[in-house]
């Protein structure tokens, strides 16, 4: 009737709408264009590759490396080759600069004037619309909210602390090599990383929470998988954004899984605070672990409104993705380094015969003892920092060594990954050389396989020293032959770890 009163036909108004609808994307397309020409002029003065596509920029040129088996820190070596220590790259309408530089460093990761932007570790927070790490000590972008929950995990890392640790650690090596002597036969192909991925979330499970998951043994354990499912999830959402929305059948199934390894992993969190709550109401006798420890900080979750349940379960999930990633990727990348490089080994061998002996307990003191083998880990972190990258957002400009001047608002990735094999800062960065370790400290702007600054990795420490005593235990236990064929390649899920699985043969040494 409307139509009719106005004497127009309904062919005339689909045209009108359809030449609105044009004229709108017409408009949003010059809009965009003009903002990326405004990009453009903003960083003119920094190198890198050129914007193959007005709408892709180098998009296309990130999608071709990752389909032909490369991963982003290989197109990052690669860029860094051609344009320098600080250079720029686009992807769709934002430019991203690297900052391969140790006066960035310093500088992006020294004062919290500059921020975590969403992406990553907003994604990380809460992936695919679920509650994830939250606002855990990795993920938390409120420098203020972040330094009060620091402040309240910080006791359960205490040196103190993890020397109370060494027996945990001792135990749960002893249970590796048990699980390894089944398989110690030289015929059978093993997976290190899925044997230290596990024992190492056994020992964090029950450091923090007293939880026995029992990963190691039991296949069937959800735990690995649940995290592996996010971490996943994590990196697929950073690469498509268009996940999220849940436009395919694929994307649906992806969403339900996420939300079901999420809620195992916080229920499973949620089940132990409720019961160490409990038990402490009552008066029994609690264990010594971290939970204990951030109860006791948090005076049980009410001395701080703005830390409560969720928050402290932000904390479980983080604690089990950072403590069980870095170590178990750093024992399974060291014992390739060991695998290809026997002299390295054998120097590893006899410094375990001679300062060991014959003991089979491994003490907090043993470690000062241990040069060798801590050098050789220090290696392996410099080639393969599990945290491969790290981002943040320029505060204010930041001048580079080079004078480049990178200016406020910036996306800044930093990369121990890419300036532990650059020779700039590197003799001879491709050798795997555990002795560079021995002749000069490199500057922590350089060397930062833990980050650096006031956000340094809290459970470095305890890295480091499950990590030694976990290889002391085994490398005098048996013999370690790498399965020919493996592609050495690297997988990339927030962390890297050896994409075939560090495969191995195991013999008895004696």
């Amino acid at each position: 009737m409307v139509l009719q009163s106005l004497d127009v036909s309904p062919s005339v108004v689909l045209g009108y709408a359809l030449a609105a609808t044009v004229a709108l994307i017409s408009s949003l397309f010059v809009a965009f264009v003009a903002y990326v020409q405004v990009q453009d002029r903003k960083y003119k003065h920094i190198p890198g590759p050129k914007r193959t596509s007005v709408v892709y920029g180098s998009l296309h040129e990130v999608r071709q490396f990752l389909k032909a088996g490369k991963t982003k820190l290989d197109l990052l070596m690669k860029w860094q080759s051609e344009y320098g220590t600080v250079f720029k790259y686009s992807l769709l309408h934002r430019y991203i600069i690297a900052g391969l530089d140790p006066d960035v460093v310093k500088e992006m990761l020294g004062r919290s004037i500059h921020w975590k932007p969403h992406r990553p570790y907003g994604i990380m927070g809460t992936v695919l619309g679920h509650r994830f790490m939250g606002n855990g000590l990795i993920t938390e972008a409120d420098h203020s909210r972040w330094k009060v929950h620091r402040s309240m995990l910080n006791p359960a890392f205490h040196r103190r602390y993890l020397m109370d640790l060494v027996d945990v650690f001792n135990q749960s090596a002893d249970h590796l090599v048990d699980h390894l002597m089944k398989k110690a036969d030289d015929l059978q192909e093993v997976s290190m990383y899925d044997a230290f991925n596990n024992i190492s979330l056994d020992i964090i499970a029950k450091v923090t929470f007293n939880l026995e998951l029992n990963a190691l043994d039991d296949p069937d354990v959800p735990f690995p998988r649940a995290i592996m499912t996010c971490l996943n999830a994590v990196m697929d959402t950073i690469n498509n954004p268009w996940m999220k929305y849940g436009l395919t059948k694929k994307h649906r199934q992806l969403h339900r899984e996420v939300k079901e390894a999420c809620e195992l992993l916080r229920r499973t969190g949620r089940d132990c605070i409720l019961a160490r709550l409990e038990a402490k109401a009552r008066g029994e006798h609690l264990p010594t672990d971290m939970l204990t420890s951030i109860l006791d900080a948090s005076q049980n979750l009410t001395g701080d409104k703005e830390f409560g349940m969720e928050q402290i379960l932000d904390e479980f999930v983080t604690f089990f993705i950072a403590g069980q990633e870095t170590t178990s990727n750093l024992m399974s990348f060291t014992l390739e380094m060991l695998g290809k490089h026997p002299d390295v080994l054998a120097k590893v061998e006899e410094e375990l015969e001679e300062k060991l002996g014959s003991q089979m307990f491994v003490s907090f003191q043993d470690m000062s003892k241990l040069d060798y083998l801590s050098m050789v880990l220090k290696e392996a972190l410099r080639l393969y920092a599990p945290a491969s990258i790290v981002t943040r957002v320029a505060g204010c400009d930041v001048r580079a060594s080079s004078g480049i001047v990178i200016p406020k608002g910036s996306q800044v990735n930093l990369s121990p990954f890419a300036m532990g094999r650059m020779p700039q800062y590197f003799d001879d960065p491709e050798a795997f050389r555990p002795e560079r370790f021995d002749q000069r400290t490199p500057s922590p702007c350089v060397f930062f396989p833990f980050g650096y600054g006031q956000r340094t990795c809290i459970g470095q420490n305890f890295a480091l020293i499950e990590a030694r005593i976990i290889m002391a235990k085994i490398l005098r236990m048996f013999r370690f032959e790498l399965v020919p064929g493996q592609s050495w390649d690297l997988a990339y899920a927030v962390t890297i770890r050896p994409v075939d699985g560090c495969k191995n043969y195991i013999s008895l040494r004696h």
